[in-house]
């Protein structure tokens, strides 16, 4: 029951039959079963944004099992563990755990579920590539990422490959690989809509509307990140609600829409803090400088503050693309405000970044602009 309610995104259902289902184990003499509710409990929870309460479970699923061993319960608890670290922004933790997961299942339980409503070997990896991405990792991403899309064709379960399509085109947006973020993107949004893969719909058509307005689509791109919002509100979906919000801010004001784009912003960042989820809460600190940086609002000293409050945040979680696009915003700003010295500095930054992370797209952007 509780996969069938998963697929569909029915979490507080699932929520309600698990604590019925704990009061039944409880009374057995085994643990098992009371570490996988545990496992299932975090899965819920993390799905609708309860992060805090989501780590608890997932940490609890470990503690039951260090005695007796359960191959398929440690597996469950490492990897939503991960998903908890890789949401709240700490990725380099999320590593961790995702290589616990990834190392357990080699060999002969590679195409296995192991318990879970997926493929571990898969969708564990596919976080891997989403992890190592937010931190700059991206030959290593792209490895873990190859290796994930192997086993899913193998595999042949829709949602496995919807899984890594969607973060291969994250990769790929982070890295401003936007033609190749869109297929990877359009590719996962195929699948969901042939096998009404429910709840992955939402964050699936926002990252694809995402790339899509910086590929030069951004009335398209716009309108899907619309429709993902409304759908996260419909169904009550937590997961990337904040960060899909970030990139309907980004949209609008890729539109022109300033105002709106301030406000969609504003809202994703509050609900980042109120979910402790630092690393979407930086990257929108990083939209409000541009927004605020815009001639047409000329709040230079907020713009400031809101890039410098995303570079601290950056740098502490070792978010090396966003670090850089907060000096490479510093140095734009500082030009408007004729302060050209900082700005040499922040650009000359900004490019040596983009450079060494193999971020070609900004890359030219940021030299064009020393260059200038």
């Amino acid at each position: 029951l509780r996969n069938a309610l998963w697929s569909i995104g029915a979490f507080e259902e699932i929520l309600a039959h698990l604590s019925d289902a704990e009061k039944l184990a409880k009374k057995l003499d085994n643990p098992i079963p009371t570490g996988w509710i545990s496992v299932f409990r975090s899965a819920s929870l993390w799905q609708i944004g309860r992060s805090i309460e989501a780590r608890k479970a997932a940490e609890t699923a470990l503690t039951i099992n260090e005695e007796p061993k359960d191959i398929s319960l440690g597996i469950g608890g490492n990897f939503y563990l991960g998903c908890v670290f890789v949401t709240s922004g700490d990725c380099q933790s999320a590593e961790i755990y995702f290589q616990k997961a990834v190392d357990s299942v080699e060999g002969e339980l590679s195409h296995e579920r192991c318990g879970l409503p997926f493929v571990p070997a898969v969708v564990s990896r596919s976080w891997l590539v989403w992890a190592l991405a937010e931190r700059g990792e991206f030959d290593q991403a792209m490895r873990h990422g190859e290796v994930a899309l192997k086993i899913a064709e193998e595999v042949g379960h829709p949602f496995n490959l919807a899984h890594i399509y969607y973060d291969l085109g994250y990769f790929y947006g982070v890295k401003g690989e936007f033609e190749h973020a869109v297929d990877a993107l359009e590719k996962a949004y195929a699948l969901i809509r042939e096998w009404n893969l429910t709840y992955l719909s939402p964050f699936i058509m926002g990252f694809l509307g995402h790339v899509y307005a910086h590929s030069g689509r951004v009335k398209e791109g716009t309108t899907l990140l619309q429709q993902a919002v409304s759908d996260y509100q419909s169904m009550g979906l937590g997961l990337f609600r904040s960060l899909i919000g970030v990139q309907l801010g980004e949209a609008l004001f890729l539109a022109g829409r300033a105002e709106e784009a301030m406000t969609a912003t504003e809202g994703a960042l509050a609900l980042a803090r109120e979910r402790d989820e630092r690393g979407f809460e930086a990257h929108a600190l990083r939209l409000l400088g541009e927004i605020t940086a815009h001639p047409g609002l000329s709040q230079a000293e907020t713009a400031r503050g809101h890039f410098e409050a995303a570079q601290t945040i950056a740098e502490t979680l070792g978010m090396r693309p966003l670090l850089a696009h907060c000096q490479f915003g510093l140095g734009r700003l500082c030009r408007l405000e004729g302060r050209q010295r900082e700005a040499r500095e922040h650009v000359g930054a900004a490019v040596t970044s983009y450079h060494e992370l193999g971020m070609h797209r900004w890359h030219k952007q940021a030299n064009a602009m020393e260059q200038y």
